[in-house]
């Protein structure tokens, strides 16, 4: 009997020996935050990107956490290979300040664990938070800003570009393209910020930029430009009945005019030569009996002329001066005209107060404004970010390794929706992050001994205590054989 029981101990010796360590309820839960913003997607030690070599190294102080990647991703990347997951990820181009403080004060406030940020960005300090960043600054020479101009007179587009450099004084080549125009300008360029002017003969809807060269941060190579119509700006002049006021602050709330719009003076009464859109007062009767003449449809569509002419009895005379061309006619009456020199206006030879009611006033004076205000143009793009469903990329930024992430518009290029709509998203300059500091690494040692303090058993496993009761009840029987 005691010889079996001497056997179920040493079986059970071997099991809890070579049983999985017990986690105790005060083991630790570590998070890594792993931020593949900007900064952190440019090229790293070993040519991967940063965000990949930092994971790397913290991958070897916590081979175990719970990982939250800034932006997210739909995968989650959990347990021993995590690292391994991570370097998987797409690159981005976006400013994910916002997004990691966020994640970093949510992992801070759900508990009590270890949360270590790999990122170069400054986020909230805590005792419980532990950041790490890539082993050095990216080197970088690229396209900041993008702007366009393009002259009224001969149609010549005035480019500026703004580059910022973190590197040492070199040469580059910078090339503008927009459609068949294209100009190049050899660069000298320095530590810093300068911006570089170059003309086109002409622009179409999009502008690029690149520079020429090779560094950390591919993205901001190339920008672009997509041109846009401006709304205008609206001006009274003189004293304006209170429904053409209402209307005109309707207008100009619902259309913001920008620096390039052009600006719409609006008069009621005697014309006025620096007025766009002109209302006069009618004079001379209409004849009801004649026939209905609409000219251009860009300001007579969507309008039930029928209806809304049968309110106006009489109409003034043509303002003095060439180029006026009828646009709403009824037999020999001229009731509305434009002309598109000296300058482009709209003259109405009527008011009525029961007209100014209807809602083809409204349609009729929107349609107005917008073809007075067609000649101004605007150039713009936006930095990286989440984009509505229905586009998608046209033209994309380089990418040198790795793979990118285009579906929520995450990196540079023109993105597109349907057969008009068209989009510029810019990289714009590389944030100076921090790098690892000694501090971070011993900070990163204490939690892996921390770590690994918890997890070891807080007292005997099961199975060693079996081994201790059977050698226990062996004893008991061996003695009393030999007292016996």
């Amino acid at each position: 009997m005691g010889i079996l029981l001497l056997l179920a101990a040493a079986l059970l010796g071997i099991v809890g020996a070579a049983g999985p360590w017990l986690k105790t309820p005060q083991q630790q839960a570590i998070t890594v935050i792993v931020d593949r913003g900007a900064s952190m997607s440019a090229r790293g030690a070993g040519g991967v990107a940063r965000f990949v070599e930092a994971a790397r190294l913290v991958g070897q102080y916590v081979p175990r956490a719970n990982v939250v990647v800034v932006p997210p991703v739909n995968d989650l990347l959990t347990g021993t290979d995590w690292a391994v997951g991570v370097a998987k990820l797409p690159r981005t181009a976006l400013d994910t300040s916002a997004l990691l403080a966020k994640a970093a004060r949510e992992a801070l406030s759900s508990g009590g664990d270890p949360v270590v940020v790999v990122s170069d960005q400054p986020v909230e300090k805590s005792p419980r938070l532990v950041e790490i960043g890539p082993m050095a600054r990216p080197a970088n020479a690229g396209i900041m800003a993008l702007a366009v101009r393009v002259e009224t007179a001969g149609g010549k587009a005035q480019v500026m570009v703004s580059i910022a450099s973190n590197m040492a004084d070199h040469d580059a080549d910078l090339t503008v393209t927009s459609d068949a125009h294209s100009a190049t300008q050899h660069l000298h360029i320095a530590m810093g910020e300068a911006n570089y002017f170059l003309t086109l003969d002409g622009a179409g809807d999009v502008v690029q930029a690149e520079l020429s060269g090779s560094d950390d941060w591919e993205a901001n190579h190339r920008a672009w430009v997509v041109r846009h119509g401006a709304w205008p700006r609206v001006e009274a002049r003189g004293q304006l009945p209170p429904a053409l006021r209402r209307m005109l602050d309707d207008y100009q709330a619902n259309r913001r005019p920008s620096e390039s719009s052009a600006v719409v003076g609006v008069s009621a009464g005697e014309p006025m030569a620096d007025a766009g859109l002109i209302w006069t007062a009618g004079i001379s009767p209409v004849a009801g009996d004649g026939a209905l003449q609409l000219g251009d449809p860009q300001l007579t569509g969507d309008v039930n002329w029928t209806e809304m002419l049968a309110v106006v009895h009489a109409t003034a005379d043509l303002p003095a001066g060439a180029g006026w061309t009828p646009v709403v006619s009824r037999g020999a009456s001229v009731l509305i005209a434009r002309r598109q020199q000296p300058a482009r206006q709209v003259w109405v030879g009527f008011w009525s107060d029961d007209w100014a009611s209807r809602a083809g006033f409204v349609v009729f004076c929107t349609r107005a404004l917008d073809w007075l205000g067609g000649g101004g143009q605007t150039f713009d793009s936006r930095g990286p970010g989440q984009l509505p469903a229905g586009w998608s990329a046209a033209t994309l930024a380089p990418c040198e390794f790795g793979t990118v992430a285009i579906e929520r518009a995450y990196w540079p290029g023109v993105y597109r929706r349907g057969a008009t709509s068209l989009l510029a998203v810019n990289a714009g300059s590389l944030p100076d992050g921090r790098v690892v500091e000694p501090g971070d690494w011993e900070r990163m040692g204490n939690l892996r001994k921390e770590a690994a303090g918890h997890d070891v058993r807080a007292g005997m496993a099961p199975e060693l205590l079996a081994v201790a009761a059977l050698l226990a009840a062996a004893a008991l029987l061996w003695l009393g054989f030999n007292l016996s």
